[in-house]
């Protein structure tokens, strides 16, 4: 074979005398057989291959081709007059504004991957802590209570005509998984996605060029158009005399 050339070689077996799958070598159209044939498209050439001389194809497929890619340029060129640049405008940035949401969810759906975390956690005194959940949920939100005096009067704080004063909560940094591993945190999940706790992320060294690099292969965002920054979530808030 030369591979120089386009020839039927490659059609034929290796004594030259059958189709390369064995089948016969397919005969000769009438040289008088003119291509007088009208295609479209090339399913529209596929379809009447059957009854099509064989030197007629590449014309045909020729043609076909032409006429997709006329008909390509001219969509475009309509598109552009029609004010297409506005609108790719307007399209990129949506793109852009949607950027940070498509982050945060890859960081809340495979963060622990990549980082460490440091949670805030609340801290209460026990006696109160228990004494408000409960044996069914204090072994969770009472995970990282401690044993000091947070003004819990004990029972006697229950009765409305007593006037104890608000119980004092302590707040701890400790190092936990990142989301959306919450299985060592201190509390319920919340009634949003969004967790009470403030959380401190910090890219591990050795999974660094892995992270960035599923972070391109997910989201389609690069390394360059990162930038880390402090985020705050309005969480849920219980109105006080300042609202009313």
């Amino acid at each position: 074979m030369d591979l120089q050339e386009f020839t039927d070689d490659d059609s034929l077996g290796p004594d030259g005398d059958g189709e390369g799958n064995g089948g016969p070598v397919e005969p000769p159209w009438p040289a008088t057989e003119k291509c007088t044939g009208n295609y479209d498209t090339l399913a529209a050439i596929e379809a009447a291959l059957g009854g099509m001389p064989r030197h007629c194809r590449g014309q045909y497929i020729l043609q076909a081709l032409q006429k997709i890619l006329s008909s390509s340029l001219s969509e475009y060129d309509q598109l552009v007059k029609a004010g297409y640049d506005q609108r790719f405008k307007t399209y990129a940035n949506a793109v852009v504004d949607g950027a940070a949401d498509q982050v945060e969810k890859f960081m809340y759906g495979k963060g622990n991957n990549y980082f460490t975390c440091v949670v805030t956690e609340v801290v209460e005194c026990c006696s109160f802590c228990y004494h408000y959940w409960g044996p069914n949920d204090s072994e969770l939100n009472c995970r990282y209570c401690e044993d000091f005096d947070c003004g819990w009067g004990g029972n006697v704080c229950d009765n409305p005509e007593v006037n104890c004063p608000e119980v004092e909560s302590r707040y701890m940094n400790m190092t936990t998984a990142c989301p959306p591993d919450y299985s060592q945190r201190g509390q319920e999940p919340p009634a949003t996605e969004y967790w009470a706790q403030s959380t401190y992320w910090t890219l591990r060294s050795d999974k660094s060029a892995l992270f960035w690099a599923d972070l391109y292969a997910d989201t389609g965002i690069a390394q360059n158009d990162i930038v880390f920054k402090n985020v705050h979530h309005i969480g849920e808030c219980f109105p006080n005399d300042e609202h009313w």
